[in-house]
């Protein structure tokens, strides 16, 4: 009943004061608001990036050809020269695999073809495509919707065979049958033999085709940029990536990665790094909130310190019939905490809002800005933990003053 009572009190302290409460309220609201919905979109995001890379590998090492100008000799201070880019062909495969003979059909590359236009019927795009070598479809968890994938004869023959993603399917072939269809690249007439599942990542026109063709019949040549080696969920990502690194640069006779003419980049390494960068993001949002969420605070103690001006008849009168100080400032620090969770439910089902109205509108790259957001309870919970907090804190300068008030001020005010 006396809580009921706090309660009522703090309806009239709104009522009475109603242009500086919805200020305040005001301020509350973007401030709780403010808080969970930039953490929802910190969390959406950091999500949504986790899986996108997901869907790529979970344990990989990359290995790329890479030249370009190294930084200066600390042996003599002198700038350092311009470093070759290595060379990769497709023996380094079995020279990896005789060191390291567990990772047997575990490296995969690709051979980048250049792109060109590809015209069926009256339709006519862009089509980006790659050289890729038996073990790629399954190392890479390409999954087929129809057809199948390349034979050893389709690699041994050279075949112009290939097989095309879910958007060349829809560019081209939207309502027919792909398979055994043909069609122009690089001047070079091609057969569909498999169609990948769409994927909810892939982007623009893309075929495969087997990688002898791409080195033999389009490229004339037997290089490859990069290669990945894909490694078992529990293997140690930095220790293998020191034993590929160090067999590299014994192969190839250098001394470091940094004038070595390739790199060796692992993709946990990556992923950490991307965390780091997203923790700091969604920590850079909190205090943006928790700004606004302090400014809401003082809106609500200027409120109570007015109320308390206002009411010196009342907190007399309650005085005078045997209220404690302890009662006062219970009663006052009840009624600002009321303030605040009342108007913080109010933020919370507005924070509901515009999370659904940024998955809804704002969540399409080629729609909108790509943005994803999801609320985490956590935060929802912390946000709420601190809602309280402030009420708490904010009322006590107000409850002391109430607390203080002796009947000779009641009767100045009157």
């Amino acid at each position: 009943m006396r809580f009921l009572s706090y309660f009522l009190d703090a309806r009239k302290t709104i009522m009475a004061n109603k242009m500086r409460s919805w200020l305040s309220t005001l301020w509350i609201i973007i401030g709780m608001a403010s808080v969970v919905v930039m953490m929802a979109i910190g969390h959406g995001t950091e999500k949504s990036i986790t899986e996108t890379l997901g869907e790529f590998a979970k344990n990989k090492i990359s290995i790329s050809s890479e030249g370009d100008f190294s930084s200066r000799d600390k042996n003599n201070d002198k700038p350092g020269g311009y470093v070759q880019k290595v060379t990769f062909t497709k023996t380094i495969v079995p020279y990896i695999e005789h060191y390291f003979p567990e990772l047997s059909w575990r490296i995969s590359y690709q051979i980048n073809v250049p792109g060109g236009t590809v015209k069926i019927g009256k339709k006519s795009e862009e089509v980006s495509a790659v050289g890729v070598p038996l073990t790629w479809f399954e190392l890479n968890e390409k999954k087929l919707e129809e057809g199948g994938y390349f034979t050893k004869v389709h690699y041994e023959d050279q075949a112009s065979v290939a097989i095309i993603n879910g958007i060349f399917k829809d560019t081209f072939f939207k309502t027919k049958d792909p398979l055994g269809k043909k069609f122009i690249f690089n001047k070079k007439e091609f057969t569909i033999v498999g169609v990948l599942k769409k994927t909810e990542f892939e982007r623009g026109n893309q075929i495969y085709i087997p990688d002898t063709t791409a080195a033999e019949r389009i490229l004339h040549k037997n290089a490859i940029d990069s290669f990945d080696i894909l490694l078992d969920p529990q293997d140690d990502n930095k220790l293998r990536k020191k034993k590929l690194a160090y067999l590299l640069l014994k192969k190839y006779n250098k001394t470091s990665l940094t004038n070595a003419g390739f790199n060796v980049s692992s993709f946990a390494e990556q992923q950490e790094e991307m965390k780091k960068s997203l923790q700091g993001m969604k920590m850079f949002l909190l205090a943006m909130g928790a700004i606004s969420l302090l400014v809401g605070g003082i809106w609500v103690m200027n409120i109570m310190i007015v109320s308390v001006t206002e009411r010196t008849r009342e907190i007399w009168i309650r005085k005078a019939i045997g209220a404690l100080n302890k009662d006062i400032i219970v009663q006052f620090l009840v009624e600002s905490v009321v303030i605040t969770l009342i108007w913080g439910v109010v933020a919370f089902l507005l924070s509901y809002g515009i999370v659904y109205f940024v998955n809804k509108f704002l969540s399409d790259p080629t729609q909108g800005l790509g943005l994803s957001a999801e609320i985490d309870q956590n935060i929802m919970m912390m946000t709420f933990f601190i809602t309280t907090c402030t009420g708490i804190i904010v009322g006590i300068l107000p409850a002391r003053k109430a607390a203080k008030l002796k009947p000779i001020d009641a009767l100045r005010f009157e």
